[in-house]
């Protein structure tokens, strides 16, 4: 059953962007079957804006929901910086316009940069306050090399923005975080209560990320010029700091020097970049076993089944305690076994319990000698058990379930206060 209390929901990645489609519109479609009426503050990027706003408009007008998108200003140039500040003021002035105006009740943040406009309107409005933490966005910062630590300035911005969010954390009436190694480390800093919290981690989408037949399979290989019995090891995403490509490639040089067999598959949008690195990295003679690809949402179905196994290694950190990678959701929703490393949210204790692949020391080399005996042994998992395993903790219904229960518990807390 819907409430009657008006939702904002506030986020500063562009519902069409990849990640949007992914992992954020299909939340919002979940909250609105239960809550109504939504409206959603977004900053899209323009090239994107322009060429598809009008059917993303019409899939929300038909469910109800209200989309209130701003242009996000690209950080560049002599004054990106201040292109980042309008956009600030540009969130905080359109989410007051648009809470007072529709009578918001509840503002559902996504992410920090969001949350601390979400919590401006708590404290001057008394809105209810969603934290849909998605990262330690302030230490992820550092990860990615826009902090230096070592130089005056970022230790200052750390410390600032490390204060401000304990006061994210103190304040918001119920925070959303993608894993439980991350719960832990939250209660043992002291900077919330645990009945605040509620563990969603990045889920996929069963019904769009479906196991492939074995003919669709041979197809999706022949299509991509692969050999239908080789070995091809994936890497899907981006191409950055964080998510090492580099001992991707490592992997892929050991397993191809060793086994004629193996072949690779890279799916990101930085095509550019990873040529490069390849270029670089993998020596000549290997180098025509890898094939580089982007693809939309629709058709990144059919680059995942071309693969036998998709290696997710992402650099530990601090950071990292709130990871819960999309890609490794999507690949266990087709049935297709992970190899990753240590040190990243839940992964390794979902890797052990859905006995869906391989977690390793990226620190002791002798960890790939160990992977060449069994890649064999994961090509051959039943794929229709690991997608079965995996449903229950990892389809988009689970985040769907628990969205309902905090909504459940902000309409009895929001009567609770009308009553008194």
């Amino acid at each position: 059953m819907k409430n009657s209390f008006p939702i904002l929901y506030i986020t500063y990645d562009g519902l069409l962007d990849p990640l949007g489609r992914s992992q954020i519109i299909p939340y919002i479609y979940g909250i609105s079957i239960h809550s109504s009426p939504i409206h959603i503050l977004s900053f899209e990027k323009l090239e994107r804006f322009s060429e598809e706003k009008n059917n993303l408009k019409l899939e929300f007008i038909s469910r109800g929901i209200i989309w209130h998108p701003l242009i996000f200003s690209r950080n560049k140039g002599y004054f990106g910086g201040f292109k980042k500040i309008w956009d600030f003021f540009r969130m905080y002035l359109f989410a007051w316009f648009i809470s007072v105006k529709y009578e918001i009740k509840i503002v559902h943040a996504r992410s920090h940069v969001a949350s601390w406009v979400a919590l401006f309107l708590k404290r001057f409005l008394n809105v209810k306050f969603v934290f849909d933490c998605r990262g330690l966005w302030v230490d992820e910062r550092v990860d990615k090399g826009s902090w230096d630590l070592n130089r005056l300035i970022p230790r200052l911005q750390y410390k600032y923005f490390k204060k401000r969010e304990r006061s994210l954390f103190k304040n918001a009436d119920y925070i959303i975080v993608l894993t439980e190694a991350v719960v832990n480390e939250l209660i043992k800093l002291g900077t919330t209560q645990k009945d605040k919290i509620t563990v969603i981690p990045c889920c996929a989408d069963f019904n769009h990320f479906k196991l492939p037949g074995i003919k669709q399979k041979i197809n999706s290989r022949n299509l991509l010029g692969f050999q239908e019995h080789g070995i091809i090891i994936g890497y899907l995403g981006s191409i950055g700091k964080m998510y090492m490509i580099d001992a991707f490639l490592k992997f892929f040089n050991f397993l191809a020097i060793k086994r004629k067999d193996v072949f690779a598959l890279i799916v990101t949008q930085d095509v550019n970049e990873a040529k490069d690195l390849v270029d670089l990295l993998v020596p000549s003679n290997l180098n025509e076993r890898i094939k580089i690809l982007s693809g939309t949402r629709d058709e990144i179905p059919q680059l995942l089944a071309a693969m036998d196994i998709l290696v997710s290694f992402i650099k530990p950190s601090y950071a990292r305690l709130a990871c819960s990678p999309t890609k490794n959701a999507e690949a266990l929703a087709m049935g297709i076994p992970l190899i990753c490393n240590y040190g990243i949210g839940d992964v390794d204790k979902q890797i052990n319990l859905l006995d869906s692949g391989y977690v390793v020391d990226l620190d002791k080399d002798y960890n790939f000698e160990f992977l060449l005996d069994k890649i064999d042994n994961l090509k051959i998992l039943d794929h229709e058990k690991i997608r079965n395993a995996a449903y229950p903790l990892l389809d988009v219904h689970v985040a769907n379930e628990r969205y309902e229960k905090i909504y459940q518990k902000i309409k009895n807390d929001i009567f609770k206060g009308i009553l008194n």
